[in-house]
């Protein structure tokens, strides 16, 4: 079973009252997701930046990885890099290196139902280069641990409702 999910990022912010923070939201998140009882799932705005502490200081993990946390074992992360940096975990001072970090898009998965076989990320080229957000193309080959079939699943995050003017168009790849 594959399923796809919206986390929402822990610092955005809609301004709608009933709109709850990670803080609120995490547990009902991890929830959700075993209750589904999916293989692997594709994360979306699964924010890689480190999570504030309610004083406004900073914790040493990042929305992706607490919620893995949560989730536990046998969940994990195919790629746990949160940023292209030579230093992954922190895009202060980045000297570029691929790590094949992707944003906020991230594929987690059942390391008891599923082997990883490959991995990685690519960068969707854009038409409109003031975009503000780069987007990726998460994704994953799996070999299912009961048959031995290997598949192929990919994750992306486009916001359709952020370019009412069609302005953003990513081209074939």
């Amino acid at each position: 079973i594959v399923a796809s999910y919206n986390v929402r990022c822990h610092n955005c912010t809609s301004g709608n009252a009933e709109e709850k923070p990670w803080s609120v939201r995490r547990t009902e998140v991890a929830a959700t997701i075993r209750s589904s009882n999916p293989d692997v799932v594709g994360l979306q705005e699964a924010q890689q930046s480190r999570l504030i502490k309610p004083d406004g200081s900073l914790e040493s993990t990042s929305q992706f990885e607490d919620l893995v946390d949560l989730l536990g074992s046998p969940w994990t992360v195919t790629n746990p890099a949160r940023y292209n940096c030579v230093k992954s975990t922190s895009a202060t001072n980045c000297v570029y290196a691929d790590q094949g970090a992707s944003n906020g898009s991230k594929i987690i998965y059942r390391t008891d139902r599923l082997k990883k076989i490959d991995s990685g990320s690519v960068v969707l080229s854009r038409l409109d280069p003031g975009n503000a957000y780069d987007r990726y193309l998460e994704w994953a080959v799996f070999e299912q641990r009961a048959t031995g079939q290997r598949f192929f699943f990919a994750d992306t995050h486009l916001e359709p409702i952020n370019d009412a003017a069609a302005q953003t168009t990513y081209p074939d790849q």
